[in-house]
């Protein structure tokens, strides 16, 4: 089990999910609403603090490249929306 925690700039949500898996061409995220989780094709996704801008992101090593991919996809659509909206309030 491969697990990455990721410090994001913006809060996580779902719009931001779906995005990550659109750039990737993957399914579209589902939330578990027991498990308080998205899951995207074998990728599982959980914010772990209450802020909500740190994600835990988990995934079966077979399954690596695609939690890669999440990963910045991420990352790097929240840092070009926070270049491109200074004011936004994060």
């Amino acid at each position: 089990m491969i697990v990455v925690d990721v410090a994001l700039p913006l809060r996580l949500n779902h719009a931001w999910v779906a995005y990550a898996c659109q750039k990737a061409s993957l399914p579209r995220p589902r939330w578990d609403h027991e498990q308080r989780e998205w899951s995207i094709a074998g990728v599982n996704v959980v914010t772990i603090d209450d802020a909500r801008r740190t994600a835990r992101l988990t995934c079966e090593e077979e399954r690596e490249n695609e939690l890669r991919t999440l990963v910045s996809n991420l990352v790097t659509g929240m840092m070009q929306r926070t270049r491109s909206s200074p004011s936004l309030d994060r």
